[in-house]
């Protein structure tokens, strides 16, 4: 199903989240919160503005579609004006400018690897434009500075990743993104929140297929356990796949151990020591049907 910009029909609650932050961005129907690309956005052909001579024809126009990488402008191929009047473009020269592109397809191929949303690696890319402003990105660090980019990027936009899947995909040594990442923050003066079990349940129920009833019991299992002290001193993404396993097995959307374990990027013996300690926190929660129905409404 397509949208006009002045359509009435835009959904306004999130599907996977419930969230009630919907955009549009760039073509597409976005949840602000989770990330989620709900649908497409028709945009008319038909020009919104009007022609009163000839000249407003070559005067007013539309501006090119963005590509989804967009570089600063200082960083972008050079227009040059042809003899015919006609435009065309140069490659770029520069060293910093050759650098970026190397950065741009170093963080297109992570994050493909990743499965990043279209707002993740923008947020990403513009990271690594503010810092490449101040401070040069030497070659043996490049990967380690996109790697941390993404994670940042990631965090910021509420589509976590863990650090651990991170490093197990692009192959970058622990330390040297850990100090990448702490070098990202201080130069480009980004504050980004500790990791939150509840984003993390979002994007990995994505990940593993899961319903959005699913995900919103395994939320529920997340805050209730946060509201008794369980979630003090525990690792969130541990939580969060505790929680999902825990819900997949009460609503039947099975999913394995192993599975789970490997997109959260932790072992099998972390889900099984969670989710027994969940378990055994809110098992007056899950003996009582009606407190469990309420929970899914």
């Amino acid at each position: 199903m397509f949208y006009n910009r002045e359509d009435d029909e835009i959904p306004k609650q999130c599907p996977y989240c419930g969230s009630k932050e919907i955009i549009v961005y760039d073509g597409y129907i976005v949840c602000g919160n989770c990330g989620f690309i709900i649908d497409e956005v028709r945009i008319t052909p038909e020009r919104e503005w009007r022609i009163f001579n000839p000249t407003d024809i070559s005067r007013k126009s539309r501006t090119s579609k963005l590509t989804m990488l967009e570089a600063p402008e200082d960083m972008s191929r050079t227009a040059i004006k042809e003899d015919n009047g006609k435009y065309s473009t140069v490659p770029i020269s520069s060293p910093i400018e050759k650098s970026f592109v190397r950065i741009k397809y170093i963080l297109e191929e992570f994050a493909n690897k990743l499965k990043l949303t279209a707002v993740t690696r923008v947020t990403a890319i513009r990271l690594l434009s503010l810092y490449i402003h101040k401070k040069n990105i030497r070659e043996k660090e490049k990967n380690a500075m996109v790697a941390a980019a993404l994670y940042a990027a990631s965090r910021m936009t509420n589509n976590p990743k863990p650090l651990d899947k991170i490093i197990r995909v692009t192959k970058v040594r622990k330390k040297a993104v850990s100090k990448a990442f702490k070098m990202l923050k201080e130069i480009v003066g980004v504050s980004i929140k500790p990791p939150d079990p509840e984003k993390y349940i979002i994007s990995f129920g994505k990940e593993l297929g899961l319903s959005g009833k699913c995900i919103k019991l395994a939320l529920f299992i997340s805050q209730s356990a946060k509201e008794r002290g369980l979630g003090i001193g525990k690792d969130p993404a541990g939580l969060a796949a505790a929680a999902l396993y825990f819900a997949s097995l009460e609503l039947g959307e099975k999913r394995t151990q192993k599975r789970i374990a490997e997109v959260a990027a932790i072992t099998e013996v972390t889900v099984r020591n969670r989710y027994r300690e969940l378990r055994k926190k809110l098992n007056d929660i899950f003996s009582q049907p009606h407190l469990l129905s309420k929970a899914l409404l």
